[in-house]
């Protein structure tokens, strides 16, 4: 990762602080390169890994670079990048590829720009004429020597969805990058400019599954292999496996290649359960000869570590899975060793074929729109509901104009590309990024630029990702797909009579709310009466096998349906009473109401930060003077002046 801001009244301690702040694990070590006058540069590294980040200047163009950077299927040397930076050839780094971010400042700008996936977080803030980016709104605010402000937009997003949209954070002040966006400071100008350099283009020109499947399995292998190529002879990688199609196409491709990861691992609260993920990835792994092992997730663990998480995430998300395990939780698997960890992410099929433009936007924010209409109203004051929806309703529009298309299915898959998969799975904190580096070969800039060609039904439930196993690793077809949850029970948890009920009720006890900010917009009497029958309730839920099963082909019987315009229609509408006869609806209304306690608890966790001056790193806040002296020590400094 890289860090550096442009400004006249730096001074290198308000650096260190910042270049500290960033340190979340033993290995991790951060390095200034640059300090002079009125620029700084520098990175954080995994120990170990040092070469993964790289500075050079010439004739006054300085250039920092982080992570594994490819052009075509070949993996690059840094010295290559800075030669070409230095000649000008800033064209041809807009059409790279890999895991990086770069930062290359001029005399009168500076550019910065991660690779098109946005996989290492970047934030940046400008202010009394001057600018910094950093992975952390905390170190932004620290280069800018501005105090840490809450960002009551942001607050909003994230009461009625699970992260917050467009390029906010919960930092008034800080903002996000996008995926494919590059920052141009104008130092003269005193203002930041963004532009996409790249964005999914739907052009639908492979409409046969014979095809389709081919040009998935070219560009599918050729990103696996060029993430094997990071290796050297002594190397190793360990992958995060579920029973998914996704993860079983990175195991059948890794050792097809003959280069299976070292260990995979799987999470959750339960172990052993039949047709859950971590019952289908052992036995994958068995099968692969790959080692396995489970990793247990106890939401009793979540009061230990949810403050811990609110300083380091920041409240971008409120993946509780993440806040219920420590950061370094994978170094006990040796996870911090080795060269990368391989995510199964992906983007293939965002659900079915909508009928029209707010059909899709209805398939990606179901419990949003759910939470929005059934659930806030329920305690919000007068006229505070639309307050709530109208900046989310802002975001989702902006993005839908920014598609470039008209094709429903274009725009649904535009949107779950711009926000789950890159405000929530690629969210600082989910799988504990940056204390382990992450590759995700379903979802580089070279199988994404051919998933666009698709024609959209080969684009629903993963057709023609589907046709390529079969075509490919027929093998891998032959588990069964996950229709058990194995999860931590969430729903039951924050409600019963245990630790982590006792920790929320006294987290967003009535108290609490009236210290939080936005606190006009509740009506604390009917929060309270929401709070106390929620805590009260008791909840017992079991899905049976057969249950399991039921709703997995339901929902992909209205894939298919949803092919046909008609049939479409009348799925859409018989589906709720559907959902509900098999018990699915209640479920899904516990599961909105106990993510909705999560993130109020997130939100005071967060202003109480923000009361204390956690995030203001160079104020005397015993605390976090107290962290941040544990890490300055590896901090060091090789200053170029």
């Amino acid at each position: 990762m890289i860090f550096g801001n442009y400004h006249q009244n730096q001074d290198i301690q308000s650096v260190k602080n910042s270049a500290a702040s960033l340190l979340h694990a033993e290995n991790m070590r951060a390095i200034v390169f640059c300090n002079n006058r009125s620029l700084t540069l520098g990175g954080v590294y995994r120990e170990g890994y040092r070469n993964n980040l790289s500075y050079n200047e010439n004739g006054g163009i300085h250039a920092c670079i982080y992570g594994v950077v490819y052009k075509n299927n070949s993996l690059l040397k840094h010295e290559d990048i800075f030669k070409c930076i230095f000649q000008g050839k800033d064209t041809w780094l807009r059409g790279l590829d890999g895991s990086y971010a770069i930062a290359i400042a001029r005399e009168n700008v500076i550019s910065v720009f991660t690779d098109p996936m946005n996989s290492v977080p970047m934030q940046f803030g400008v202010h009394n004429r001057g600018f910094s980016f950093a992975p952390e709104g905390k170190a932004v605010l620290s280069q800018l020597k501005l105090p840490a402000k809450l960002n009551i937009e942001s607050a909003y997003n994230l009461i009625q969805n699970r992260y917050i949209l467009g390029n906010k954070t919960l930092f008034s002040g800080v903002h996000r990058l996008a995926p494919g966006e590059e920052l141009a400071y104008k130092i003269d100008d005193n203002e930041v400019v963004a532009s996409k350099y790249w964005d999914l283009d739907f052009k639908s020109e492979i409409d046969k599954p014979r095809e389709a499947s081919k040009a998935l399995h070219n560009a599918l292998k050729s990103s696996h292999d060029k993430m094997l190529s990071e290796l050297a002879p002594n190397d190793t990688y360990g992958m995060f496996l579920t029973g998914g199609l996704d993860s079983r196409g990175i195991l059948a491709f890794t050792k097809d290649l003959q280069n299976a990861p070292e260990i995979a691992l799987t999470w959750g609260g339960k172990d052993h359960i039949k047709l859950s993920d971590p019952a289908i990835s052992r036995e994958m792994a068995s099968d692969a000869g790959v080692p396995f092992d489970f990793c247990e997730i106890k939401g009793d663990d979540l009061p230990e570590h949810a403050a811990e998480w609110v300083w380091v995430n920041e409240g971008l998300s409120d993946n509780a899975n993440s806040y219920a395990t420590p950061c370094t939780y994978f170094h006990k698997w040796g996870y911090h060793k080795h060269r990368f960890t391989v995510l199964g992410d992906e983007m293939f099929g965002a659900g079915p074929i909508p009928q029209d433009i707010q059909g899709a936007i209805n398939n990606n924010f179901k419990n949003t729109f759910q939470c929005a209409e059934s659930l806030l109203p329920t305690f919000l004051n007068p006229g505070m509901k639309e307050v709530v929806n109208d900046g989310f309703k802002k975001e989702i529009n902006a993005l839908v104009a920014q598609s470039g298309t008209s094709s429903p299915k274009d725009i649904q898959d535009y949107l779950f590309f711009h926000t789950y998969i890159a405000k929530w799975i690629l969210a600082p904190g989910n799988f504990k990024y940056p204390m382990y580096s992450v590759r995700r070969p379903l979802m580089t800039k070279e199988v994404l630029d051919v998933v666009c060609r698709f024609s959209p039904l080969l684009r629903v439930d993963k057709t023609a990702y589907l046709r390529m196993l079969k075509d490919y690793f027929p093998h891998m077809l032959n588990y069964p797909v996950t229709s058990q949850e194995s999860g931590v029970n969430w729903a039951e948890l924050t409600r019963n009579g245990n630790d982590l009920n006792q920790y929320l009720r006294k987290n967003v006890s009535t108290e609490k709310i009236e210290a939080l900010s936005f606190k006009e917009i509740f009506s604390a009497q009917k929060l309270d009466d929401f709070l106390k029958d929620f805590f009260t309730s008791e909840i017992r839920e079991s899905q049976s096998l057969n249950q399991g099963r039921l709703r997995k082909n339901l929902y992909g019987m209205r894939r298919q349906l949803s092919k046909n315009k008609t049939l479409a229609s009348v799925a859409t509408r018989i589906q709720p009473m559907v959902l509900s006869l098999i018990g699915q609806s209640k479920s899904e209304s516990n599961a909105l109401h106990h993510q909705f306690v999560m993130r109020l608890n997130l939100l005071t966790l967060f202003e109480e930060c923000l009361n204390d001056g956690q995030f203001d790193l160079g104020q005397d806040n015993p605390r976090t003077q107290r962290l941040l002296q544990d890490r300055l020590s590896r901090v060091e400094l090789a200053l170029v002046q």
